[in-house]
């Protein structure tokens, strides 16, 4: 059975990519069960999550931490710039606050995110949310459901013959 694999750029600052993540979820049966109160919500730089974000997923919590900042950037405002905030919103996804910090202050996992956007530039994604799906296809924005489905259903139909 051949891997298809999608890759997904996302910034936590854009709430459509919270809304894409969820209807990604929804293509693949989740419930989209979002709060969202942009009102509150602040463009900044998002460069240091997206750093704390590699982090997590080396510890084998990406999806708790980039779902917890997703959630408080578009559901409750949180200054996404902000250290403290990072540290709190990592601790409460179960990453330790110290190993937070520590990260924050210092300079780990630059080389990661900046690796991700000249990926992201070669590949030709220009916005976020953006999924490439099988290396081919890039569907840009927060589509629905069916249409993310049709396009998993497509490439599995291309790589199966």
């Amino acid at each position: 059975m051949p891997d298809i694999t999608v890759d997904i750029w996302f910034d936590f600052v854009c709430p459509w990519c919270h809304l894409g993540k969820r209807r990604w979820e929804a293509a693949l049966a989740a419930d989209l069960g979002l709060t969202y109160r942009l009102d509150q919500a602040r463009p900044v730089n998002s460069f240091d999550a997206h750093r704390l974000l590699h982090a997590a997923i080396d510890r084998g919590l990406g999806d708790q931490v980039g779902e917890r900042m997703l959630r408080a950037y578009t559901g409750e405002g949180a200054h996404l710039a902000d250290n403290a905030t990072l540290t709190t919103l990592a601790e409460e996804a179960g990453f330790p606050a110290e190993s937070a910090q520590a990260l924050l202050r210092g300079h780990d996992y630059v080389d990661a995110v900046r690796a991700d956007e000249d990926e992201a530039r070669r590949r030709g994604v220009n916005g976020v949310p953006s999924f490439v799906i099988a290396g081919r296809r890039i569907i840009a924005g927060a589509q629905s459901p069916d249409i993310l489905l049709e396009e998993l259903r497509l490439a599995w139909r291309r790589a199966t013959g």
